[in-house]
């Protein structure tokens, strides 16, 4: 179902490594670590701490413990997740807001968010 040819581009490393810095800089190894559309958890699977996986898709075959839901209506308990990672995801929600309240209310006071989406100015993305 997924296809992960594109994270072998340098711009797709670059993100990753960037992404891994910044939470290993910040997570301790019993940090609660939320993934919102991971898919497999290719990218999740490198990380240190404690990694949940959420997709809207039910997945097969993951590298991580992924629970099917959607990022407006979470499966957690509030305040279950000391990192949050959203990955190139928020450009598909139709209500951003009810997503973010929700990413509220699962991260821990004083958590961390984690967010990237893709650069729509980038001229190979725009002539594709």
């Amino acid at each position: 179902m997924y296809d992960y040819d594109y994270l072998k581009q340098k711009c797709h490393q670059k993100r990753i490594e960037i992404i891994k810095n910044f939470i290993f800089k910040y997570s301790k190894e019993d940090s609660r670590i939320l993934s919102i559309g991971c898919g497999t958890g290719l990218i999740e699977k490198q990380l240190q701490g404690n990694i949940q996986g959420l997709d809207k898709a039910k997945i097969e075959n993951a590298l991580i413990s992924v629970k099917q839901g959607e990022i407006e209506k979470m499966p957690f308990p509030d305040h279950s997740f000391d990192i949050i990672f959203i990955g190139e995801l928020l450009e598909h929600i139709y209500d951003i807001k009810k997503a973010i309240n929700e990413v509220k209310r699962v991260l821990v006071e004083n958590g961390i968010v984690i967010i990237t989406v893709p650069n729509v100015m980038n001229f190979r993305d725009r002539v594709r």
